[in-house]
């Protein structure tokens, strides 16, 4: 508005007298819409031309002694970018980039832990991984050494015992280690179906009033539940919520409106990163729906890996 009536007043060589308008902020957005009070003699055509602008309506017309009109004229100028306030940033997520697609293992020996990268299988009982490393420095590790060994495929976890049978040095060091046999591995199925690592905006509405709603964006989905990340937490007392969001299947678009149970919630393990975590649970979902969902994450998860060693027996 301020804005405006600088511009207006620049033009007051045009239109005599244009500086003693009064003007009234009517809208901001999507323009800036101003009234003009107009208290002088003025042609509405020389004020169209000085303000730049276009005139909507005329809200008061009267003739004045010299055959010229007194205008109150409503128009719009269009919002100056340098001199618009800035926004809020819209909020965005996105989970932590892979950069390396092999199979994460990890190696415990008492109370450390390690994830380590499979590299490949070399027979029916030894497989190979990377060389385990605290903050970019090699571990200590030498022939004989034992580890246990554990990996989850996102709904079985696999464990065994293991024995370094050989350590690789040079560019690519890494440890060669013995993979017993099949009735030697256990295994636990802690989901009974797997979730695909997939990022999709989503919302979540928990009452019925305009700010009850969160946009957010899914971690993993799967058909009984899904990982979301929400910028802001929920109000304290919040266990459910909607959810609504839109899946592929076949080609064509699905909107997936389900009822979820709020089952953990926990900040964005990354410092950078200003999100909350939420894992929600699936509860009373059309069949239909489900249906619709289930094929969309098993053509997700066609391209990531199984359990490594199911296949060696």
């Amino acid at each position: 508005m301020v804005a405006a009536a600088r511009h207006l007043d620049r033009q007051k060589g045009t239109a005599a007298g244009l500086e003693g308008l009064r003007i009234t902020l009517v809208q901001r957005r999507p323009f800036v819409e101003v009234e003009l009070g107009c208290s002088v003699e003025l042609d509405h055509v020389a004020l169209r031309s000085s303000a730049r602008g276009r005139r909507l309506r005329t809200i008061l017309r009267r003739s004045s002694p010299g055959r010229r009109e007194l205008l109150h004229v409503s128009f719009v100028l269009r919002a100056d970018p340098m001199q618009t306030p800035s926004r809020k940033p819209v909020f965005a997520w996105k989970r932590q980039p892979i950069n390396d697609r092999r199979p994460v293992l990890r190696l415990a020996s008492g109370e450390r832990r390690w994830d380590v990268r499979l590299v490949g299988l070399i027979s029916r009982n030894r497989f190979l991984v990377t060389h385990p490393a605290d903050d970019g420095r090699l571990v200590f590790v030498k022939e004989g050494d034992a580890f246990h060994v554990s990996t989850f495929d996102g709904a079985v976890i696999s464990a065994f015992d293991s024995t370094v049978l050989r350590v690789v040095l040079g560019e690519a060091p890494g440890l060669e280690l013995s993979l017993p046999a099949q009735d030697l591995r256990r295994r636990e199925t802690v989901r009974k179906v797997r979730r695909a690592m997939v990022t999709l905006p989503c919302s979540l509405r928990f009452g019925t009033t305009d700010n009850a709603l969160r946009a957010g964006f899914t971690g993993d989905l799967s058909e009984q539940g899904a990982q979301v990340a929400i910028e802001r937490p929920l109000p304290a007392g919040i266990d459910a919520v909607d959810m609504s969001v839109r899946i592929q299947v076949f080609g064509e678009p699905v909107t997936v409106q389900v009822r979820a149970a709020i089952r953990s919630s926990a900040p964005d393990p990354r410092l950078d990163v200003v999100a909350t975590l939420l894992g929600l649970q699936f509860v009373d979902m059309d069949p239909t729906l489900r249906l619709s969902l289930s094929l969309y994450v098993r053509e997700r998860l066609l391209a990531e890996a199984d359990d490594v060693f199911a296949t060696i027996r």
